[in-house]
């Protein structure tokens, strides 16, 4: 899929294409030093997750949107505090991502999404019961703060798709 799409490994002495256990793909490994500067991978555009994924889909004109919602919840007090780097376009990415992700093997990208773990264990998704394990840290008051704003998001976009 990878080379199908453009994609190159650069494989030299010392630099040989292989498949990497318990990874689900290949990798390009270093058995020396790589130079400063020297290219190892060259991943095209087309193999890349992008804002443009979405162009000619439905899924273009409902993020279209979607902007003023993403950038309202982005921009609440309590979103500003735990999302600094979260802007509209990182939001729209992971929504593009998750449409890809749910497309399974009729995605495009399907052959690298196959190589994600099935879960993602992050703090604003966590249970109550596991995040009472952190109440009162800094871990905890951002979590909650970032689970509220999901939620205001998720909702509103739930709205708008359904």
């Amino acid at each position: 899929w990878f080379l199908k799409g453009g994609g190159k490994a650069f494989t030299s002495p010392g630099k040989t294409l292989k498949e990497l256990p318990g990874h689900k793909g290949l990798g390009v490994v270093a058995e020396k030093a790589i130079k400063e500067g020297e290219v190892m991978v060259r991943v095209p555009m087309p193999c890349c997750i992008s804002l443009s994924s979405a162009d000619g889909t439905e899924l273009e004109y409902a993020l279209a949107s979607l902007t003023a919602v993403i950038e309202q919840a982005l921009n609440s007090s309590e979103a500003s505090k735990s999302f600094g780097a979260f802007t509209v376009d990182s939001i729209k990415l992971t929504i593009i991502t998750m449409r890809e992700k749910q497309l399974g093997s009729d995605s495009r990208y399907y052959p690298y999404l196959a190589t994600w773990p099935a879960e993602v264990h992050s703090a604003p998704v966590w249970t109550a019961s596991e995040r009472a394990w952190v109440k009162g840290t800094r871990l905890g008051w951002h979590a909650e703060r970032a689970r509220r704003v999901l939620e205001r998001v998720h909702g509103a976009i739930y709205i708008i798709v359904n």
